[in-house]
């Protein structure tokens, strides 16, 4: 099984180049189920404690470009990991729905 790290891929990734593709497809009528990953944006390295690391501002820039990315995509739910700057980066699309992001410490990098 692959590391987490290595499917999402490495932290130099360009937003624009982003595809949220379905990890299955279910061929015919049957119900279809979706999963979108979305990786964090740059976190500011600088901040000390790991779970409450804001966004930077070019981390910021490309959480609206996750928005907009995302705007006509149909998503019935968000869950974030606990981490803070996971949570900013889809908090903006949730709430432009009027969803709630749901947290799941599953989800979390590391045990920390």
């Amino acid at each position: 099984m692959q590391d987490v790290a290595e499917l999402i891929g490495a932290n130099n990734i360009n937003i624009e180049q982003l595809r949220f593709e379905p990890l299955t497809r279910i061929e015919g009528d049957r119900t279809l189920t979706r999963i979108y990953f979305v990786r964090h944006a740059q976190p500011d390295e600088t901040w000390a404690d790991d779970r409450t690391r804001p966004l930077t501002q070019l981390g910021l820039s490309d959480r609206n470009k996750v928005t907009k990315l995302l705007t006509d995509t149909k998503i019935d739910t968000c869950i974030s990991s606990p981490y803070l700057r996971s949570l900013d980066t889809i908090a903006d699309y949730a709430a432009s729905l009027g969803m709630t992001v749901t947290i799941d410490e599953r989800l979390r990098e590391r045990k920390s």
